[in-house]
């Protein structure tokens, strides 16, 4: 069926995994001596049934300082070599690849960041090769608008001082995690719940206690 899922499935079932027949080849492979490595970015959309013939190995995202290093001690020299320019023709300073982190990407890996700093060195020699010139950039908040458009993701300011209505929630995402402002409000109806948003069962189960007790203790 063209389901990567369902062919595992049948790899890995030990009654019939030595007779595993390839319906593209029409030819029966022994597998059984077989040890298969497999990665995915979130296990909740594995197959129980195959999740279960799985060990899982969890490893963290990279954090932003993590980031911060790969881009300087990595990226750079590898794309730099790869474009055959110099570190001295196109600089960033810790504060404008963090803002690049934060700005444009939201991913646990580097694999986005990679393609944008591709991105930022194509672009710089396409414009030296234009203008006829070479010379030397150092990245901005402005010049960076210029190579990767406005910024994509807004960091959003965890607020000191909670007003009535306002409270800070933890989210977890295959990303990482986050901080994020949860609002509500009240009007005249039937005492109804309406929770908007992609929210988890964490959360769900959060806001729920959360009315319980204020009903619990109206009174008060």
């Amino acid at each position: 069926r063209g389901d990567p899922a369902a062919s595992l499935l049948d790899i890995l079932d030990p009654e019939q995994n030595n007779i595993f027949v390839d319906n593209y080849i029409e030819e029966p492979f022994d597998l059984s001596n077989v040890f298969f490595i497999l990665t995915a970015n979130d296990v909740s959309t594995i197959p129980p049934a195959l999740y279960d013939r799985l060990e899982i190995i969890n490893l963290n995202s990279y954090t932003l300082f993590d980031k911060l290093v790969i881009f300087k001690k990595y990226l750079i020299p590898k794309i730099y070599s790869e474009h055959l320019i110099k570190n001295n023709y196109l600089k960033f300073s810790d504060e404008m690849i963090t803002y690049l982190i934060e700005k444009y990407t939201h991913e646990a890996g580097i694999r986005e960041l990679e393609r944008l700093l591709k991105t930022i060195v194509r672009k710089y020699i396409t414009n030296n090769l234009t203008t006829g010139t070479n010379s030397n950039v150092i990245i901005n908040k402005k010049n960076l608008i210029n190579y990767l458009g406005n910024p994509k993701y807004g960091i959003e300011e965890q607020k000191k001082t909670l007003t009535p209505g306002l409270v800070n929630g933890l989210a977890y995402t295959t990303f990482g995690g986050l901080v994020m402002s949860l609002e509500c409000c009240f009007y005249e109806g039937h005492g109804k719940l309406i929770t908007t948003g992609m929210l988890g069962q964490s959360m769900n189960e959060s806001i729920t206690v959360a009315i319980s007790y204020l009903r619990s203790h109206s009174v008060e």
